[in-house]
């Protein structure tokens, strides 16, 4: 049950700071993400020695190498009672994607061909080329991202701030998601002719 919430203000977070600041002070709203983020690097503790799919995939250390620096961020937030810690979580994730996607590129496989991998192990080289192309997409959208919401943190109104990151980022996602799925079946279909 704690996983699922933790998850869900993860994936919500945006709004949370928005309603938590309309109602409540700077420093309660970081005190109460650091103590779900600190619970959050807890479990991720917890969990590192059980061995799984997605852990393999992304890193061991990179879940908690993230949660470090939201836990940074939003202690700043909280000693200096400014919103700008707050406003950050959106940067520090897009920053870690691109970094993780961009350090698979020049280490492969790339981050994408290993997810692939998962279903299918066995990748002819049309796929593993790919992979590697969309492993770059997704670099290039996480970059452009991270400075958007980098943007918005730094200069807009929070609402802005809220629109962006917890609604227009995600429908970009979905929209890329989409495309991406799209062309991945027209690329199948022509290498299987």
């Amino acid at each position: 049950m704690v996983k699922i919430i933790l998850a869900l203000v993860t994936l919500v977070y945006p709004f949370v700071v928005f309603y938590g600041l309309a109602e409540f002070s700077i420093r309660w709203v970081s005190f109460i993400l650091l103590l779900l983020f600190s619970i959050r690097l807890l479990i991720l503790r917890k969990s590192s020695s059980i061995k799984n799919n997605s852990a393999q995939v992304l890193g061991p250390k990179a879940s908690k190498v993230i949660s470090v620096l939201v836990l940074s961020f939003l202690l700043c937030s909280f000693i200096f009672d400014i919103e700008v810690g707050l406003l950050f979580y959106p940067v520090i994730i897009n920053s870690a994607l691109a970094l993780i996607f961009s350090y698979s590129l020049v280490n492969p496989p790339p981050i994408i061909e290993r997810l692939a991998r998962l279903t299918q192990a066995d990748l002819p080289d049309h796929a593993v080329i790919y992979t590697r192309t969309v492993t770059k997409v997704w670099l290039g959208f996480f970059i452009l991202n991270g400075f958007v919401a980098c943007y918005t943190a730094l200069f807009t109104s929070l609402q802005t701030w809220t629109i962006y990151n917890g609604f227009i980022a995600y429908c970009l996602m979905a929209l890329l998601f989409t495309g991406e799925y799209l062309v991945r079946l027209r690329v199948q279909k022509l290498n299987d002719n």
